[in-house]
């Protein structure tokens, strides 16, 4: 799927609004909801109507609104599916298995350690660069939106440790109230921060047959979705990449989120003249440079990157990029002064 669209579901949430506003959206029903082939709306429409409201309403924080207002459903089937896991670990990692069946606009991205969990938001430069309005009222509204989810999960207050902004955001007391944490913006990343024991908390409407099912529809849908990908390669980086925990996943593993047999992941694969191998290579090359730009040990990097030791790592380094991972660490780090 290469054009930049968003679920539905999470469009008409805003059409509704804009209804309340009484700002005629009949024009936009019409080119996009009826008219659409599948679950989805083109971006470039969903970023209108979210322009148009701003604008209208001179609501800067109007993400805040559609974050507290939205409910699960709004996710369709991986809301369902989230909803129906067994813990809220169980359920991110679910999310992050089925997001492109909600938008290929904005990734989710989780970093966990024995102290805390972060999950990350990130969007690509070129749709920030084209759509600023949308893309920081769909960070806004999403971050809201899980924080208070996670809420509705465990029916429990889970209080965040910080929420962290990569732009600057207008009245942070506003914020604060409703995250009732420290908000921070214009920082590299976006993410919010929680502590790791809520990763195991459970999910009070747990269902497993019923998770089972839908589980078994979502990977029917994304095997529908990469069929009209123009390259499979790139469909598989994306998987193994939301399933590293820490470790990387089997070429089986893969295969079944895909719903398709191992055989035929790899004559697809060879028809675009790569392999299963080459891609978890080219992964831990990119994943390496940026390991080395944070504050992990190259030891600690080693072991995300699946080496058993770290000699290991730096033998592979050395064979990529010409120069040991400490020695690449430092020019950047001379390079950022």
């Amino acid at each position: 799927m290469d054009k930049k669209v968003i679920a539905k579901t999470i469009y008409i949430s805003y059409l509704s609004y804009a209804s309340q506003l009484k700002i005629d959206t009949t024009k936009f029903v019409q080119n996009e909801v009826n008219t659409n082939e599948d679950d989805f709306v083109s971006f470039e429409q969903f970023a209108f109507v979210v322009r148009l409201l701003v604008q209208k309403t001179g609501n800067q924080n109007l993400g805040l609104y559609f974050g507290e207002q939205s409910n699960i459903a709004a996710l369709g089937i991986v809301g369902q599916l989230i909803q129906t896991s067994k813990t809220i670990g169980n359920g991110i990692e679910q999310a992050l298995f089925a997001f492109n069946l909600i938008s290929n606009v904005i990734a989710l991205r989780l970093e966990k350690t024995s102290t805390s969990f972060k999950l990350y938001f990130e969007i690509e430069a070129d749709v920030k660069e084209k759509y600023p309005i949308a893309y920081k009222q769909l960070i806004i509204s999403s971050m809201t939106f899980v924080y208070k989810e996670i809420y509705f999960l465990t029916l429990k207050k889970q209080q965040p440790r910080q929420v962290t902004f990569e732009f600057e955001i207008d009245n942070v007391s506003l914020y604060e109230r409703i995250f009732d944490c420290e908000i921070a913006s214009k920082n590299e990343q976006t993410f919010i921060e929680f502590a790791p024991e809520i990763l195991n908390e459970k999910i009070v409407y747990a269902d497993y047959e019923l998770f089972v099912h839908l589980e078994k529809l979502v990977c029917k849908r994304l095997s529908a979705q990469t069929k009209k990908s123009e390259k499979i390669a790139d469909v598989v980086k994306e998987i193994i990449y939301k399933l590293l925990d820490p470790d990387f996943p089997k070429l089986n593993t893969v295969a079944n989120h895909l719903h398709m047999s191992e055989r035929a992941l790899q004559r697809k694969l060879k028809n675009e003249k790569t392999t299963y191998s080459q891609l978890l290579n080219e992964l831990k090359q990119s994943m390496a440079l940026e390991y080395l730009a944070s504050t992990n040990s190259i030891k600690e990097i080693s072991y995300m990157l699946g080496y058993s030791n770290p000699s290991a790592f730096v033998n592979a380094f050395k064979g990529w990029y010409k120069v040991s991972p400490s020695t690449y660490r430092q020019e950047l780090v001379r390079t950022n002064l």
